[in-house]
């Protein structure tokens, strides 16, 4: 059968040159067909990659099957090794928290769930970075959702910035999450983000880290230019917000003790990406079925992959296989026979 690669870049040439990399092949030995031309957006909000697919041709297949063979030995073979912790929800590895769950299809990068706690519980608070002299927060009704113009949906509100930058570490918490609230709460206001609104809420979906994370903080803009700058800490793909959730999370960690882990999202964009992800399986699985071929996506990191092996788990005549290792992991989706 065929070699065939998905990938995407921030334009076709770009995507191209990934494929062709991964595939040890000339532009002159494939096929390259365009599946979405992408569009650049606005401190990375509103863009979209590029994605293309390229196909080895039938006289090169053997060929193309050896490259790929040399570049896996390069990173160390197909095994089924483990992932890099904690690529949280794209960010670098989470502080280790016991061994991790041996079926592939099911692999994460936030971390397993707190001995403790149910990740799926709702559990609320406030966090301010000052002695609260607020009624407790449990004795509140439930919050109204957010207006319409925005995707979050509704969750407890982590009061405003402080009136002064914070200086040293939160020392006075009641438990993890109010930690984790605070402490985020603090990072935006040193970087100056102090218009902003974060609410806590239960994961809801595999996107969110649904079985992986205590809590979910959702970040919003209170206007239109904060929204602009929020964007700057999502970064491409995502990068950037992975490594402030995974700040996040090696801050609380080192100051409570505890290993609960908690996710973090900017103006929805982990909830866009996830239904991205979702219907970039369907599509694979439908060409795998009508071609045979095996189609490999692009490395993607470990949160990312397990939206794909869940959406396909139960697809009929396809399967799916991570390969490859470190941050050169991807998903292979091929016929189920």
């Amino acid at each position: 059968m065929a070699r065939v690669v998905e990938t995407s870049g921030a334009d076709v040439e770009q995507a191209t040159v990934r494929a062709l990399a991964q595939l040890g092949l000339s532009r002159d030995q494939v096929d390259v067909d365009v599946v979405r031309e992408g569009k650049r957006g606005f401190l990375g909000i509103g863009g979209e990659d590029a994605v293309v697919r390229v196909t080895a041709h039938e006289s090169l297949e053997a060929v193309a099957q050896q490259a790929a063979a040399r570049q896996r030995g390069r990173r160390g073979g197909r095994g089924r090794g483990p992932d890099t912790r904690g690529a949280g929800m794209g960010g670098p590895a989470a502080p280790s928290r016991g061994p991790r769950p041996p079926r592939e299809s099911h692999e994460a990068g936030a971390g397993a769930p707190a001995a403790g706690g149910r990740p799926g519980e709702r559990r609320e608070g406030r966090f301010d970075g000052r002695p609260d002299r607020r009624p407790d927060w449990r004795s509140r009704g439930p919050r109204e959702p957010r207006p319409p113009t925005h995707a979050g949906g509704a969750g407890t509100p982590v009061p405003g910035a402080p009136d002064e930058l914070p200086v040293a570490p939160i020392t006075d918490f009641e438990d993890q999450v109010d930690l984790a609230g605070r402490t985020l709460r603090d990072l935006l206001a040193l970087l100056g983000l102090t218009n902003t609104e974060i609410t806590a809420r239960a994961p809801e979906t595999a996107g969110d880290g649904l079985g992986l994370v205590e809590q979910v903080f959702d970040i919003y803009g209170n206007d239109e230019d904060t929204s602009e700058q929020l964007g700057l800490l999502i970064g491409r793909r995502g990068e950037t917000l992975g490594a402030l959730q995974y700040l996040l999370n090696v801050i609380g960690s080192s100051q409570s003790g505890g290993d609960q882990i908690f996710g973090v999202d900017i103006e929805g964009y982990r909830r866009r990406r996830e239904q991205s992800l979702i219907e970039l399986a369907l599509r694979i699985a439908d060409e795998v079925r009508t071609s045979g071929d095996v189609i490999t996506l692009e490395p993607m990191p470990a949160s990312e992959r397990r939206i794909i092996h869940l959406t396909l788990e139960h697809a009929d005549g396809v399967r799916t296989e991570s390969v490859g290792s470190g941050n050169d992991r991807q998903v292979e989706v091929m016929p189920d026979h």
